[in-house]
């Protein structure tokens, strides 16, 4: 019941200020009519729907269920395609870098194309060689379907940020792109609950479920996606055109031009940081937990809570992240990044205590990271937002391949499991001073 609230009350928030409209109930047919003025019926006003926001938030669902497929369905990919855990790691780390491709030029192509075109091509990109991975038959198709796939993932990430963004008035688009990015580790539920179910024994069948969406989800975002007011010029996407191809920004401006260096700075340090930490718990947590003497499935568990606290966290904080005082809930959570994470040194552990710890990092971690990426579409203006979303999803990733790297060298260095968690702290100490100099900086 909280939740359901604060999600209403977190979405009225951050929809377009648009008039409702007012309609009458037919009492013969039940027909809303909004010309009925009939006595004795109060009339009703009809919520307003922000259609742009609501496509993102599901094409982020369908991003979290394909980001998380390939390790659902790993294990069986192995035995049915004879795979080493070599070339596991080496898709897994092609995907990636793939990804860190696909922000950059998506975010550059959509400055120069338009944010629809890009996020169609990326859209498809998934759809399609999602839909090839399942009918991959060795290493080597796996691999290019999986490279492709990743491509459109970076491709799909800072559009829909960007669009979401867009999709309403400037002072709601950190609110806005927290409570889009809350989708992604709710396709990650999603996509661990359908793997449990009978539909989705088979390996292939998460594959077939992150094509199939992608592409359903196209014909929308042609039909609804609309060029974004620029609340500053007064022009639509479409209607800078004439500036972008008579003095084209180059990239180094867009990064960098009219103050944006310290910014993209510490947006870039942020991010690289709080990537860190949640690639190696994505990773790592499942594994420390079984170390920690916890049985499977009480592991599972525990990362079940860890990505619902996340979703419900980035809700939570859409309401607290709107005006200039906004660095400080960004300050909470860097704070609670950093709590999180010690606490698990804490000796004596019971189980009930560590899904509590599992709980509040997935929640501040995750929220870390949405803030983040909100408070890039602060830094960069319209004409160029896309070059500077883009560059921010790629440093991220760029941080989401060096987290496992980085927990898994500290293990084998005889770092025991206890304390690994409390020794990536820095981490958190890092991307939350960032983030709160951001914040105060966009402020």
């Amino acid at each position: 019941m909280i939740f359901r609230k604060a999600f209403r009350r977190s979405w009225k928030s951050v929809a377009p200020d648009s008039q409702a409209i007012d309609v009458s109930v037919d009492p013969i047919g039940g027909v809303p009519t909004p010309t009925s003025k009939k006595p004795g019926i109060a009339p009703r006003r009809l919520p307003n729907i922000n259609i742009a926001l609501l496509l993102c938030f599901v094409a982020a669902i369908l991003e979290g269920v394909d980001i998380i497929a390939f390790g659902l369905a790993a294990a069986e990919m192995r035995a049915a395609l004879d795979l080493t855990p070599g070339q596991i790691a080496i898709t897994a780390s092609a995907n990636m870098a793939a990804f860190v491709v696909g922000s950059l030029a998506a975010g550059y192509g959509s400055d120069r194309f338009g944010r629809k075109w890009m996020f169609v091509a990326a859209m498809a990109l998934i759809g399609v060689f999602s839909l090839a991975t399942a009918a991959a038959s060795s290493f080597e198709t796996m691999f290019v379907y999986r490279t492709l796939t990743g491509v459109g993932l970076g491709g799909a990430m800072p559009m829909f940020i960007a669009l979401a963004a867009e999709s309403g008035a400037p002072e709601g688009r950190v609110a806005r792109v927290s409570i889009m990015l809350s989708g992604s580790p709710l396709g990650g539920v999603l996509a661990s609950l359908f793997v449990a179910t009978q539909l989705g024994e088979h390996w292939q069948a998460i594959f077939i479920l992150g094509g199939v969406g992608p592409l359903l989800l196209i014909p929308f975002l042609w039909l609804w996606i609309k060029p974004p007011a620029d609340p500053e010029s007064g022009a639509d996407d479409e209607g800078v055109d004439d500036v972008r191809q008579s003095s084209r920004p180059s990239v180094f401006w867009a990064l960098f031009g009219q103050g944006r260096a310290v910014l993209s700075c510490l947006l870039w340090l942020g991010l690289l940081s709080i990537q860190v930490l949640t690639y190696a718990l994505f990773n790592w947590l499942p594994i420390l937990l079984r170390d920690l003497a916890l049985e499977r499935s009480e592991a599972s568990l525990a990362m079940s809570i860890f990505m619902m606290a996340a979703v419900i966290g980035n809700v939570v904080i859409a309401r607290f992240v709107k005006g200039q005082g906004r660095w400080i809930a960004v300050g909470v959570v860097a704070v609670g990044v950093v709590a999180s994470l010690l606490a698990f040194g804490i000796p004596g552990q019971t189980f009930q205590s560590l899904l509590v710890i599992c709980g509040f990092t997935g929640m501040f971690v995750l929220s870390a990271t949405v803030l983040l990426y909100g408070l890039a579409t602060d830094v960069y203006p319209l004409r160029v937002r896309g070059i500077g979303v883009g560059a921010a999803t790629a440093m991220g990733r760029i941080g989401a391949i060096g987290g496992p790297l980085i927990a898994g060298t500290m293990l084998g260095l005889g770092i025991t499991t206890g304390v690994l968690l409390p020794a990536l702290a820095p981490f958190g100490v890092i991307g939350g001073a960032a983030a709160i100099l951001l914040a105060r900086r966009v402020s």
